[in-house]
């Protein structure tokens, strides 16, 4: 019986996904965060160590993609077919925590299709895939707190860190918040006296912790037997908190701002967009308000039903910390799925309230939901940027990207097209070439190995990391640079010139441009000069 209780939630998982990959994943190409994971895939199935040899999220996600990579292939659709199945995984677990308020199967499948909706974009689907399972393995832990439950929690905050270390401190911070609250409120089993309890507390803790021990034991195992690569975790760590950031802020777009002078010459659509997309943000931290608040008035008898909203708020009250360092709509789509399963399970929680009351909080969040979702969430869908494509250099064209079929923007199509033809009649095979700072896609792309271990320099060069690539441009003897000025509308202090000055004053003293029109201008093709080394 609880066998076939999964049959349904899995199959709607797989179709999910495979109905998204199918219809979407020959769409479009992003030669820059898709590129960075894509060249860090193929470097870990040759044997390269992610954060040692070269600049990477955490080992995780490449070790999984690579992993697949042996049956699938080293392309781009294999890249972006093994995330789908991480996605149909993450998704499967969003739906066995969302079926505890959508009993029936047409409400499990709108339900799905919300879910599936916001995972964006596809290089990023790990994120989500994990808050899902993170969410439905707080309602297991909050149903029913068993010692098996607490490691079963511990294994997801240790799997979590594997993945990324945000991940592992969300849930870490999440699930202890929970674990002491379980007991504090005594929604765990009752005991019979005072030491009774602290001695469960203790053995429950102790064993949430073994957990995240055992889910952690790859990049344990990683730390103690691969040499170099504890030091280099270590300094992954250390970069961050020397930037005193985790990545490049946006202001975040609430909807009130600038109102109506920054909506004036917008299309309707792009009013809608911009109006939703604050919403979502201005959503997240009033949910986990809602759902937190529920904690200090859930008691046993009322646990059951509010599960769902207290598992969701509070693991996406950590989640908040992803949206908001940067706040764009994709962030949103990586951190919302939380508050989109405390949603669904907040006219569950209202369940001693009036029954017209429930239905009217139901219907006014399936409004917001289709609102949210038709003009913040399907916007970034590749399907929907292909369809909506105005302009010639927009307009997406067939292209093949390492044996795949693709398409592609025209522009995109022309770079690469033109790169390819220039760098493989002038460039000997296996000669280097250096992509810098926005186009680690092109390094699969050219049949290139990137001669320089941070392949996607866009952060400041801290210490002697200018110094690391400028040395190891010249250990290479790399003659050949392919620049992207992507960012000369950006802060001054974040554009390639200012982030890597001495490798920058090598560039400009010893490489030439060449002169080719069939380029763009933000796009550099330089080549060394005769003699200079």
């Amino acid at each position: 019986m609880r066998s076939r209780s999964l049959i349904f939630p899995l199959v709607l998982a797989a179709v999910l996904t495979g109905v998204v990959f199918l219809v979407q994943g020959r769409i479009d190409l992003n030669l820059a965060d898709e590129g960075f994971l894509w060249e860090g895939v193929i470097l870990t199935a040759h044997g390269k160590v992610p954060l040692r040899d070269f600049y990477s999220y955490d080992p995780g996600r490449y070790l999984w993609a690579a992993a697949w990579s042996k049956l699938l292939g080293e392309g781009i659709l294999a890249l972006r077919l093994s995330t789908a199945i991480f996605q149909a995984a993450g998704l499967l677990c969003g739906l066995l925590a969302a079926r505890r308020v959508l009993p029936r199967a047409w409400q499990l499948t709108l339900g799905g299709i919300l879910l599936v909706v916001w995972m964006e974009p596809r290089h990023k689907l790990f994120e989500p895939a994990l808050a899902m399972a993170a969410v439905y393995v707080a309602v297991l832990l909050i149903e029913s707190p068993t010692p098996r439950r607490h490691l079963l929690a511990g294994v997801m905050v240790g799997f979590a860190g594997v993945m990324g270390k945000n991940h592992g401190g969300y849930l870490l911070l999440a699930y202890a918040i929970l674990i002491a609250w379980l007991h504090l409120r005594r929604i765990a089993p009752a005991e019979p006296a005072r030491l009774a309890r602290l001695s469960r507390l203790s053995c429950d803790t102790g064993l949430w912790i073994g957990g995240i021990v055992l889910g952690a034991l790859p990049l344990l195992a990683m730390m103690a037997c691969v040499p170099g690569f504890f030091s280099a975790y270590a300094d992954s760590v250390l970069f961050f908190v020397h930037q005193g950031r985790t990545n490049f802020p946006l202001p975040v777009p609430w909807p009130w701002l600038g109102w109506p002078g920054s909506y004036a010459g917008l299309g309707w659509a792009a009013v809608l967009h911009k109006l939703a997309l604050g919403a979502g943000f201005l959503l997240l931290p009033l949910t986990v308000a809602v759902a937190l608040s529920f904690l200090a008035v859930t008691t046993r008898e009322t646990v059951h039903r509010r599960a769902l909203l207290l598992a969701g708020g509070t693991v996406g009250a950590f989640y908040l910390h992803h949206a908001f360092s940067r706040s764009d709509a994709f962030h949103l789509c990586q951190s919302i799925h939380p508050v989109l399963l405390a949603l669904l399970g907040l006219p569950a929680a209202l369940e001693a309230a009036r029954p017209d009351l429930r239905r009217i909080a139901a219907a006014v969040l399936a409004l917001l939901l289709v609102f949210l979702s038709l003009f913040a969430a399907v916007p970034q869908a590749p399907l929907y940027l292909a369809l909506t494509a105005q302009g010639a250099g927009d307009h997406f064209v067939p292209f093949r990207v390492t044996g795949d079929a693709l398409r592609v923007r025209q522009r995109t199509a022309n770079i690469l097209g033109e790169l390819q033809a220039k760098i493989g009649s002038q460039v000997p095979a296996g000669e280097p070439v250096l992509a810098i700072p926005q186009l680690p896609g092109l390094y699969p792309i050219l049949g290139r190995e990137s001669p320089v271990s941070d392949f996607y320099p866009i952060w400041p060069a801290q210490g002697e990391k200018d110094e690391t690539m400028l040395r190891e441009i010249r250990e290479k003897g790399v003659r050949w640079v392919i620049y992207s000025n992507y960012t000369e509308n950006e802060r001054p202090d974040l554009q390639f010139p200012s982030t890597h000055p001495r490798v920058w004053s090598y560039l400009q003293a010893s490489f030439e441009r060449v002169d080719d029109p069939l380029l763009p201008r933000r796009i550099w093709l330089l080549r060394r000069k005769e003699g200079d080394f």
